[in-house]
């Protein structure tokens, strides 16, 4: 990376951290390679397929470097931060490495600066981490962005319902948006939630959504929970002068099998990727 970019990236990363810090949040520092089987506890489901493996020449043993910071700052808040009052607020910044051999060299090595919220298990928690992140996009002078929210709970709920050979095609053309591919699926499952699954790519807009998903969902209560949650949710985020910038997501699969809360992922216009991306993960702890 030449001195602008390295400039440029520095800059960031400085901005992002001090407006962690302004928030209360401490950094911590983890290792770049630990032994495979205690960095694989707690991964996000398809990265265990793409971290880089070694082996340690004085043990045989195999050792691997990170490809993602969560477990790692999960697993000081279990063990040397235990005793810590709760809530932790922790923030690193640093690479991590990913073997994607189909990709550029560039996105093998990321450089990935965030925050960790642990033993706070609130949706003022989940406010604070959308706020939060908003902010430090605009210290950034990004102003044109927006935070796509789902919940996980929502998803598995409605996925529970169907038979398990239909569960991965689902999850790709719910991931891809793909309206078509959805409806083919609904013909190979049982009728109550057909109308469900058939509308779940259109659940996405502003707080009006969550009135529409209760209409198709009539009296479902272990669902519509997660919905009454999102509408918190919303009035939450309200208080920070946030809510023009949320839209709701209710198909929204990130993470499917690792996030079991409120997930959000932030676009802005003229990428065509995302900027950011987090959601809630209690088993982890």
């Amino acid at each position: 990376m030449p001195p602008r970019g390295a400039q440029r990236r520095e800059w960031v990363r400085k901005v992002l951290l001090e407006t962690f810090q302004s928030w209360g949040f401490q950094k911590v520092v983890t290792p770049t390679f630990e032994y495979l089987d205690i960095l694989l506890k707690g991964l996000e489901e398809g990265l265990e397929d793409r971290v880089y493996r070694l082996v340690e020449r004085e043990t045989g043993r195999l050792i691997a470097l990170r490809p993602d910071f969560t477990p790692q700052v999960a697993r000081i808040a279990a063990t040397v931060m235990k005793d810590y009052p709760r809530p932790l607020r922790l923030c690193y910044s640093g690479g991590v490495f990913r073997y994607m051999p189909d990709r550029g060299e560039e996105e093998k090595e990321l450089h990935q600066v965030g925050v960790e919220l642990i033993g706070l298990d609130l949706p003022e928690a989940d406010a604070e981490m959308i706020a939060m992140a908003a902010r430090s996009l605009e210290n950034l002078g990004l102003t044109h962005y927006t935070i796509a929210v789902g919940h996980m709970g929502f998803i598995a709920g409605i996925l529970e319902a169907f038979p398990q050979h239909l569960v991965p095609k689902l999850k790709r053309a719910l991931a891809e948006k793909n309206r078509t591919e959805t409806r083919k699926i609904c013909r190979q499952v049982p009728t109550p939630w057909r109308e469900v699954l058939k509308e779940l790519p259109t659940l996405y807009g502003d707080i009006k959504v969550l009135d529409t998903a209760r209409v198709i969902l009539g009296q479902n209560e272990k669902l519509t929970k997660h919905l009454d949650y999102l509408e918190t949710l919303h009035s939450m985020v309200e208080t920070y002068g946030l809510a023009h910038r949320m839209v709701i997501d209710l198909s929204e699969i990130r993470g499917f099998q690792y996030h079991t809360g409120m997930v959000f992922e932030i676009f802005t216009e003229g990428m065509g990727k995302k900027l950011g991306g987090g959601g809630r993960y209690d088993w982890l702890l």
